[in-house]
C-alpha cells in the first residue's frame, strides 16, 4: 500500500511517497531513495562541497519518519541513529572544546561512496580515520540559547537561505539541542529511554543515573548529546566515554579528567542526611528536645568519613541530585 507523505525530497524538493512497512521512501521526481528516520532525534547538518544535490541518498534506519526535512537549498535532517563515529578534540588556546565530527555514508544510487574526506587531531596532525566524514560545522547557523524559551538564528551561512516558518519552527522547541541541531520535543523524550542521562557541567561532571536526558549546562546554554554517555568514574577521579552505535558496537572510549570541581551541593544535601538519619537513631529523644545542632556536626563529620559517599551513590543519590538541579537552577 502506498503512502504518500508530507515532506518533501531533500534532492529537488519534490513529494515523497513509501510503501507501508518499508524502510525507504522514493521521490515522485527524481526517484532519490530517502531512509525512513528514526525516533531518536536528528542532527542538523550542513552538507559540504562535494555531495551533488541531485543525488540519490540513501540511509539506513527503521522507524516511520523520514530522515530528511529540507529547510534551506544545502541543509538536512540526519537522525541519531546513523551517527557512526565523533572526533574530541582541542580547539585553540587551553579551554577544551570537543570537536564533534560525525561519520555518515552517503552514497548514490548506484552505491558509489559520494563524499569522503580526513580527519585529522588538532594536536599532533595524525590521521584518527579516512572515512566518509560530514564535520558539523558549530559557526553555521550560530543558533543561540535564548533565556525566554526560544533559539536565535544568527550568522547564517553565506548563500543559506532561511524561511520565516524555519525560524519559526526553532522557537517553538524551547530547547536548542546543538548549536546547530534540533529536535522535536516527542524524541527528546523517547531518547531518555535508550540513554542515561548525566548531568555535566564545564570542564567536569558528576556521577548521577537519572531519568533524564543528558544535558551539559555551558555557556549557559543546553546541549544534548544523544549518541555518547558518561559511563562511570574511576578511583583516580576520571571518567571514560563510550561512543556507540545503536545496536551497541563500541566505537570510541577515552578517558577524560575533571578540570574543575563541580558544585558540592549534592554532596552536602546527602551527607547532612546521613547525620540526621543517624542523630535520629542513637538519640531521638536529644535531637528534639536539647536542639539537633549540637548533634548533627558530629555526625555530619561521622556521616562523610564514614558512609557518606556509599550512601550517596547508593541510597541518596537521586533524592540529592533532584535536590541540587532545583538550587542550581539546572
Amino acid at each position: 500500500m502506498e503512502k504518500i507523505t508530507a515532506l518533501l525530497c531533500p534532492a529537488c524538493g519534490s513529494g515523497l511517497k513509501a510503501e507501508s512497512g518499508s524502510i525507504l521512501a522514493q521521490c515522485r521526481s527524481c526517484r532519490a531513495s530517502v531512509a525512513l528516520g528514526s525516533q531518536l532525534g536528528f542532527y542538523r547538518y550542513y552538507v559540504e562541497p562535494g555531495i551533488k544535490r541531485n543525488a540519490a541518498i540513501s540511509l539506513a534506519g527503521q522507524a516511520t519518519k523520514l530522515s530528511f526535512e529540507p529547510i534551506a537549498a544545502q541543509l538536512m535532517f540526519v537522525p541519531a541513529w546513523h551517527v557512526e563515529a565523533e572526533a574530541f578534540g582541542f580547539i585553540g588556546g587551553q579551554r577544551p572544546i570537543v570537536e564533534r565530527v560525525l561519520k555518515i555514508p552517503i552514497s548514490d544510487a548506484r552505491g558509489n561512496n559520494a563524499y569522503e574526506k580526513e580527519i585529522k587531531q588538532k594536536s599532533g596532525g595524525e590521521v584518527v580515520k579516512k572515512s566518509l566524514w560530514i564535520k558539523k560545522d558549530y559557526r553555521m547557523l550560530g543558533l543561540k540559547w535564548n533565556e525566554l524559551g526560544g533559539s536565535d538564528i544568527r550568522d547564517t551561512a553565506p548563500g543559506m537561505e532561511l524561511m520565516p516558518e524555519d525560524d519559526v519552527e526553532l522557537s517553538k522547541l524551547g530547547l536548542v539541542l546543538e548549536p546547530d541541531a534540533v529536535a522535536e520535543p516527542e524524541m527528546i523524550a523517547e531518547s531518555a529511554k535508550f540513554f542515561k542521562g548525566q548531568m555535566l557541567y564545564p570542564y567536569g561532571s558528576y556521577q548521577g543515573l537519572t531519568s533524564h536526558i543528558s544535558l551539559l549546562k555551558q555557556n549557559r546554554r543546553l546541549i544534548y548529546y544523544p549518541v555518547w554517555r558518561v559511563l562511570g568514574f574511576t578511583k583516580k577521579g576520571r571518567f571514560k566515554c563510550l561512543v556507540d552505535g545503536v545496536n551497541g558496537t563500541q566505537i570510541y572510549v577515552k578517558q577524560y579528567s575533571k578540570a574543575k570541581i563541580v558544585p558540592p551541593t549534592k554532596h552536602l544535601i546527602a551527607t547532612l542526611a546521613v547525620a540526621l538519619a543517624l542523630g535520629m537513631i542513637l538519640s531521638p529523644q536529644k535531637v528534639f528536645m536539647q536542639g539537633w545542632l549540637s548533634l548533627v556536626a558530629p555526625f555530619f563529620l561521622l556521616g562523610f568519613l564514614a558512609g557518606g559517599a556509599a550512601l550517596n551513590r547508593l541510597i541518596l543519590d537521586r533524592l540529592a541530585e533532584k535536590a541540587a538541579r532545583f538550587i542550581w537552577k539546572v
